[in-house]
């Protein structure tokens, strides 16, 4: 039985700016919401969920008392692994909706259907999944936000809900190097370690390419498979070592201004993914950063490379991502093309028109700047 929280007062009260109900930190989307919260214009009250559960009762009764625009952004384990804090969470999220309906946004980054044992790493059981889907169903009342199109796609078949807005992950434009790079300045594979993000190809591509050609991996473990996967620790274990006995260099989990000096330093940016479950942050960053992008032909790169790109799709295998690689070392017209690409692109789909898109769908006015609404994707 799912625990109660008291009744708020329903007697309206100020809308006091923006609530922003944010995932706890250290995660991608976390990292997403505290990035979105130094972005909004006006005043913001912050929320952050806790994975030990810490304060859920608290906000929540904040969260649903609160008269004026909330955003929500949550991952399906934003109150950590225990599945009945996570219920009890959307459960009175789901109040929240029923009483002010689309003055609450949802930003939907992945969905329980999107994801496997195969590409997660750990196993999710049949009574998750139900649990995961109510989740979901039961706060599209809301205004809902999808960073993909494949959780675009899921939300109309399998929620009957088409997001109010569809697109990718906001940018942050003008960290573009603007001009075709040193083609031996090296490729970076960054992004945290998970099993679906084919690091395991890297030494076979790193026998491929030109060996005076750095390879940088940037990024830290899976926070929650760390914690409590021992598998998982052993793997990663073995893994860094393979990748330091072919040269590669394994960064880890690094500071803001190192992942820039990386990403703006380097010739290409390698996403050698065996599968996408939702809107890739990373590669906003890279766009952001003006780099190239060589990554496995799936829907989520493909539908990016569809809006304007600068992305060389290949296949999955190590000698065809190592090809494609080769191939923007070696063309420096196709290098500048891309270079251009990623600018327009980050351009385009930036954090101003992203907030001025949320304050649109809030039915407030666009914030001072953005440069004016945009229209959904399809």
């Amino acid at each position: 039985m799912l625990r109660t929280i008291p009744e708020v007062d329903p007697t309206p009260r100020p809308a006091g700016g923006t609530l922003l109900l944010n995932n706890y930190r250290a995660t991608g989307i976390g990292d997403f919401g505290l990035e979105l919260r130094a972005r909004l214009g006006g005043p913001v009250t912050y929320l952050e969920t806790d994975p030990d559960g810490h304060h859920e009762r608290s906000q929540l009764r904040e969260v649903r008392a609160w008269n004026g625009p909330a955003i929500i952004n949550l991952g399906l384990t934003a109150w950590g692994s225990s599945a009945l804090r996570n219920l009890v969470g959307y459960f009175h999220l789901s109040r929240r909706v029923r009483r002010t309906g689309p003055e609450t946004i949802v930003l939907v980054h992945n969905l329980i259907e999107a994801m496997d044992a195969e590409t997660t790493g750990y196993p999710v059981p049949p009574w998750v999944r139900v649990g995961a889907h109510w989740a979901v169903a039961h706060v599209t009342g809301a205004k809902l936000v999808a960073f993909s199109r494949t959780v675009g796609e899921l939300l109309r078949s399998r929620y009957h809900t088409p997001p109010a807005l569809l697109t990718p992950l906001p940018c942050a434009p003008g960290r573009g190097v603007g001009s075709p790079q040193d083609p031996a300045l090296g490729i970076v594979v960054p992004g945290y370690l998970s099993p679906y993000k084919g690091h395991e190809r890297l030494p076979a591509i790193r026998s491929l390419v030109p060996e005076r050609i750095p390879i940088d991996v940037v990024g830290g473990p899976h926070r929650v498979l760390r914690e409590r996967d021992p598998a998982y620790r052993r793997n990663l274990t073995l893994l860094e070592a393979r990748l330091r006995a072919v040269g590669i260099r394994v960064h880890g989990r690094v500071p803001d201004a190192e992942l820039e000096r990386l990403l703006t330093g380097s010739t290409v940016a390698l996403l050698p993914y065996r599968a996408t479950q939702g809107g890739s942050a990373m590669f906003s960053r890279i766009a952001s950063a003006g780099l190239p992008v060589v990554a496995t032909d799936l829907p989520e790169f493909r539908w990016l490379a569809e809006l304007g790109a600068g992305v060389v799709l290949t296949p999955s295998t190590p000698e065809a991502l190592a090809a494609g690689v080769r191939r923007v070392l070696d063309d420096a017209e196709l290098r500048a093309s891309l270079v251009a690409r990623q600018n327009a692109f980050a351009a385009r789909f930036s954090w101003e028109r992203f907030v001025c898109d949320l304050g649109r769908l809030a039915g407030g006015p666009p914030t001072p700047g953005a440069g004016g609404p945009a229209s959904p994707l399809t």
